[in-house]
C-alpha cells in the first residue's frame, strides 16, 4: 500500500509549522528538504517545527532531509525542531542517532 505524501505548511507566530504526511523515502526526500528553503530566506522565521505524527515510514534520505532542513535553518539563525514523530518513524530516528538531534530546539 503506498501512501501519497504530502506537506502542509503554516507560519503562526513567526514559526513555520510543516506537517508531513506519508511515506518520506528517495522519491519524496527533495520536496521534504526544499520544504523550508524559501520560507527561511523570505520570511521573518523565528523557528520551524516539523510534525511527523502522519509519517508512515521514513528511509535514510528522510532523514538526510531533515538533517539539511536544520542545517540550512542554523545558517540563517533559525530554531529548528521535530515533534510528534510516529512510532515507526521515532524508532528509525532512534537507531540512526538523531531523534535527540533533530528534537532539540
Amino acid at each position: 500500500m503506498v501512501t501519497e505524501f504530502s506537506i502542509a505548511r503554516r507560519v503562526v507566530n513567526r514559526v513555520l509549522r510543516i506537517e508531513v504526511i506519508g511515506e518520506v523515502d528517495m522519491n519524496s526526500s527533495d520536496e521534504l528538504a526544499t520544504a523550508t528553503r524559501t520560507a527561511i530566506t523570505t520570511d521573518d522565521l523565528a523557528g520551524i517545527v516539523v510534525d511527523l505524527g502522519k509519517v508512515s515510514f521514513m528511509d535514510s534520505s528522510g532523514i538526510r532531509a531533515l538533517l539539511l532542513q536544520q542545517e540550512h535553518a542554523r545558517e540563517y539563525g533559525v530554531g529548528y525542531r521535530i515533534e510528534n514523530p510516529s512510532p515507526q518513524v521515532r524508532r528509525v530516528l532512534e537507531i540512526t542517532g538523531v531523534l535527540t538531534l533533530l528534537s532539540a530546539s
